[in-house]
């Protein structure tokens, strides 16, 4: 079956998959602590492997830097808008304020 979405915004459908991805992994990380706290002996040695360890070290550290990158872009977002409604109200003291010619 094929189905045409060029009449769905690209935003949409990214945030749709970013939803369905986030709500996937939240069930993941329900059901894993769930069977953990249930005393599955082999379970639990099974996701103290390395391997594990090291997965949920790395999507720890990856939300960490996700944070750490939102937080700068919002502050340089801040910023630019800061200057941006400087320029507007120099902008608007120009328009006012009639300049002198000497």
């Amino acid at each position: 079956m094929d189905i045409k979405l060029d009449f769905v915004p690209p935003s949409l459908i990214n945030f749709i998959s970013r939803q369905l991805i986030s709500n996937g992994f939240r069930l993941y990380k329900k059901t894993v602590a769930s069977m953990m706290s249930h005393g599955e002996e082999e379970l639990s040695k099974a996701l103290g492997d390395p391997l594990y360890v090291r997965i949920r070290e790395s999507l720890s550290l990856n939300k960490m830097r996700i944070f750490s990158l939102l937080k700068r872009t919002l502050l340089k977002v801040s910023k630019m808008r800061q200057r941006l409604q400087l320029k507007r109200i120099k902008a608007i003291n120009m328009q006012i304020v009639p300049r002198r010619w000497w």
